[in-house]
């Protein structure tokens, strides 16, 4: 008989979570600060707890899913102080800090639990799909009891990135947050100002496909020079590239929409210009963010 698996947090993503253990078979109990979200979840055949300590202790594994890891925190402070964690697994994948991730581990396992700290990279939509992509850190030991649950939720884009708990929010923030969530707005920002010229959407969204290539290749080319701390450039200098965004931002700006996230970048240039790296590769932004000038701009 498989052991339960309990879902706190009766969200759209929890709510997501929850499903797919159920379609794989696997028993969950859910719950939710507001009990009414975890109805349909009853209906499709999962067991609704009176409160959280009662799901994670007739649970072997807990995955979290509420607002934020600030959340979670709280909520683990609050469980009843003879609640015994040893034997059962805490899987975290609420949005938060890093430093928060170190501290709900570090309660978990003063209470004999495990703990695994994770993100999800996706729309509840995708979750159980080959689109699905969650990563964790934490105790091998703990992964190792836990996979098997956790696979059934992103069958193909499970990771495991090892024991620092730092790893999942840190990508967090430079994956979803800055590739994902800025570069859907850039798109966004771009389709807005081209349907308004007339451009017919399908137009901009075959075109974007094929930037998303080019992406793809600039991205693999950045991290090398980054690597190899190599700034210099014989194609696009960054002062080029910021002729072009100021160009491109005017253009947004004269059809009357605000061009936020042009402007944005136009910021990122200017500093890394101050600093030195005009005649530089676009690259040149990375040792600029970090404050260190070009080396002829410091000698």
């Amino acid at each position: 008989m498989q052991s339960t698996t309990a879902v706190i947090g009766a969200g759209l993503m929890g709510s997501a979570l929850a499903e797919e253990l159920l379609r794989s078979g696997r028993p969950a109990v859910v719950w939710n600060r507001t009990p009414e979200k975890c109805a349909p979840l009853a209906e499709k055949g999962a067991t609704v707890a009176a409160s959280a300590a009662e799901a994670i202790v007739g649970s072997s594994t807990t995955v979290i899913c509420i607002s934020s890891s600030g959340d979670v925190l709280d909520l683990v402070k609050g469980l009843p102080e003879d609640l015994d964690l040893s034997g059962r697994c805490l899987v975290n994948l609420s949005t938060g800090a890093a430093e928060e991730a170190r501290s709900i581990g570090e309660l978990v396992t003063a209470r004999g639990g495990e703990y695994l700290d994770g993100t999800i990279l996706v729309y509840p939509v995708d979750i159980g799909t080959p689109n699905a992509v969650i990563q964790y850190a934490g105790a091998n030991a703990a992964w190792t009891d836990t996979k098997d649950v956790l696979t059934a939720l992103a069958p193909e884009g499970t990771l495991y990135l090892g024991e620092d708990l730092d790893l999942p929010a840190v990508l967090d923030v430079a994956l979803t947050g800055s590739t994902l969530g800025v570069g859907l707005a850039s798109f966004i920002e771009g389709a807005a100002y081209a349907t308004a010229r007339g451009v017919d959407l399908d137009t901009v969204v075959a075109g974007a496909s094929r930037i998303l290539r080019v992406l793809q290749n600039e991205i693999v080319k950045a991290a090398k020079e980054i690597a190899a701390g190599e700034f210099t450039t014989d194609q696009a200098t960054l002062d080029v590239w910021r002729h072009g965004i100021v160009e491109y931002r005017d253009a947004i700006v004269g059809q009357g929409q605000p061009a936020f996230v042009m402007n944005g970048v136009l910021a990122a240039l200017d500093h890394a210009r101050d600093l030195g790296y005009a005649e530089h590769a676009f690259t040149g932004q990375f040792p600029a963010i970090h404050g260190v000038a070009a080396p002829e701009a410091a000698s």
